[in-house]
């Protein structure tokens, strides 16, 4: 049995059914097996739920990673809107890994809270040492006006963040035709000089 098998079913029950309203007999049913072979799969539900969650994050990641990399020759200002279409875009390639998302962030399983709080500010670390080098290079080049570099990542994130539950919200279509306008005003509020 592939483990992409298992956590494929696993995603789409979690998706439609939340963590409490997902049990493993109908994992196992999924996938075509009985209850006690899932274990010589899997050590829990707990242990696959936030193997999942971690996927999914560290993907988000990678995605970002890979797009920084192909992006060397853009601007600061394009590369900083891509990264949050680019975010926002790669959820929506998949209804059910953007409903587990939203169920992970926005309602937790009470009891495995506290462990998906801290996958997701690991894989924010991982997007923070990205954005830092990119805040950098726009504040040393002038474009961007001279401001604590922690205070420019805490903004954006807010701004990304926002952006995930406009888009849950209105839904792809309507948000991508509002995010150009919010980028800018950001974007002003960034490189506007000081009085």
């Amino acid at each position: 049995m592939p483990p992409s098998t298992i956590k494929s079913e696993a995603l789409s029950l979690f998706a439609r059914q939340g963590y409490e309203g997902t049990a493993l007999s109908e994992i196992a049913s999924a996938v075509g097996i009985k209850t006690p072979s899932l274990y010589a799969h899997i050590e829990s539900k707990e242990a696959l739920y936030l193997e999942l969650f971690e996927d999914l994050v560290q993907e988000h990641v990678e995605h970002i990673r890979a797009y920084m990399q192909t992006s060397e020759q853009a601007s600061v200002e394009e590369r900083l809107f891509q990264i949050i279409q680019e975010s926002c875009h790669n959820y929506t390639l998949s209804e059910e890994k953007i409903t587990f998302v939203k169920r992970s962030l926005l309602f937790p399983p009470a009891s495995l809270q506290k462990q998906l709080q801290e996958r997701f500010m690991e894989a924010e670390k991982s997007l923070t040492e990205l954005l830092h080098n990119l805040f950098e290079k726009g504040i040393k080049s002038g474009i961007i006006k001279h401001t604590k570099t922690e205070d420019l990542i805490a903004s954006y994130f807010c701004l990304m963040d926002g952006a995930f539950i406009q888009m849950l919200y209105y839904g792809a279509e309507v948000f991508g035709t509002r995010l150009p306008a919010i980028w800018k005003m950001y974007w002003s509020g960034l490189t506007m000089e000081q009085n």
